[in-house]
């Protein structure tokens, strides 16, 4: 069972809090999409979480602080993938994959037999397995971006963390993206935590939703608990335009202008 605990969290740049106070506790396992404006610390906090950011505080992950954890054990345990991943790599995207395993190996440790499979399977699960032999820097920025989620996957870590990281993709592999985050999720028992600033999106795979709001956790739904216009009135205090409504039993998000009429948009039945 995995568990993650924030306690007061909060990360200062000179007189500036990007994230104020947060406090947070996952156990289980479950998928947690965040939302927020811009500026409003999602990324720091996802960074803080990973031991990427300094922060006053607490975070522990399965009861362990993340400040006292090893860069080691902290790649064994939590598996991040940012909005800007880059490297110069000219390897087959395989080996990229691969290194995913690295802080599981001694030094100078080559992956296993198994590692190996595993890569291949996480590419496989893309629908990009044909790509696992061709030089990564002659990758498409949306193919790389899905190499690098695959190799987050193969780890199987106990925490994933995905800043923005389908910012590059398609609208398929977007959403394949996200499928395969949550059937992750559910084989291994682990906590997914997303950013996104597409509401749908969170609403579709996440199983709670934390929205943000100058650097605090202003709402915590857990999706299934809540009414459809409790979702979108909390929706509306970081996008006071939005409307939900709901098609194939999935939410479709609308925007409507302060001149025009609510009629003229589609809303919850």
């Amino acid at each position: 069972m995995t568990e993650l605990q924030l306690e007061n969290l909060s990360c200062q740049y000179q007189n500036f809090y990007a994230v104020k106070g947060v406090n947070l506790h996952i156990k289980g396992s479950g998928v947690y999409g965040i939302l927020g404006a811009n500026g409003c610390g999602k990324s720091t906090l996802l960074r803080a979480i990973c031991g990427l950011q300094p922060f006053t505080g607490t975070c522990l992950v399965n009861g362990k602080s993340i400040s006292q954890l090893s860069s080691k054990k902290k790649g064994q345990t939590i598996a991040y993938l940012g909005q800007n991943t880059t490297a110069n790599l000219h390897l087959p995207s395989i080996e990229v994959v691969a290194m995913g395993f690295y802080p599981f190996l001694a030094p100078f440790e080559k992956p296993s037999a198994k590692q190996y499979q595993q890569a291949q399977a996480a590419l496989e699960s893309l629908g990009i397995g044909q790509l696992a032999q061709q030089d990564f820097l002659t990758l498409s920025g949306g193919q790389q971006q899905l190499v690098f989620f695959a190799r987050t996957l193969a780890r199987s870590a106990h925490l994933l963390i995905l800043d923005e990281a389908d910012s590059a993709v398609d609208f398929q592999n977007h959403h394949k993206m996200m499928a395969q985050l949550r059937h992750h999720v559910q084989k291994h028992q682990s906590i997914a935590l997303f950013c996104t600033h597409q509401p749908d999106i969170a609403l579709q795979y996440a199983d709670h939703l934390l929205i943000m709001q100058k650097g605090k956790i202003l709402h915590q739904l857990e999706i299934s608990q809540c009414s459809d216009r409790m979702i979108e009135s909390a929706l509306q205090d970081i996008y006071s335009h939005i409307r939900l409504a709901k098609q194939w039993g999935q939410y479709l998000v609308g925007w409507r202008d302060t001149d025009e009429s609510e009629d003229e948009h589609f809303l919850l039945e």
